[in-house]
């Protein structure tokens, strides 16, 4: 039952953590500024934070295994225009197609999570805390 989440997971990281390196060649290729190369990388970052809720809204929605498959797909969309970027602006909106379709980890994130029943209340950071051990 993990394994496909696990693996999903692999290839965002993977995407990203290739990517990132990249980014700066490929900004030099295109005679980007420092600040510009900068921008790339946290272009990613502001589009998650963005989208973030509102694919969290959807997956409530329609379920996380759709959401899974837009999440993989943004990326792969946006790895190609990536590949196939002929200027500075295409590297962007590769970035932006990423970051706003790239809701993997926070999706994947409850089927990972366990919680230990308590003991003591309803919260399970009580049951952490309580000095009834047994």
């Amino acid at each position: 039952m993990l394994l496909p989440i696990f693996l999903v997971v692999l290839v965002d990281v993977f995407a990203l953590t290739l990517v990132i390196p990249l980014l700066a060649i490929y900004a030099e290729h295109f005679g980007a500024s420092a600040l510009e190369a900068t921008l790339l990388v946290s272009t990613f970052a502001v589009c998650q934070l963005v989208a973030g809720p509102l694919l969290g809204r959807a997956s409530d929605r329609v379920g996380r295994k759709p959401m899974l498959l837009v999440s993989q797909l943004g990326t792969f969309v946006g790895l190609l225009v990536m590949a196939s970027a002929r200027s500075l602006w295409m590297l962007y909106l590769a970035r932006v197609i990423d970051g706003a379709t790239g809701l993997t980890s926070p999706t994947t994130l409850p089927p990972r999570t366990v919680r230990a029943p308590s003991r003591s209340s309803g919260s399970p950071s009580a049951s952490a805390f309580s000095s009834d051990r047994r």
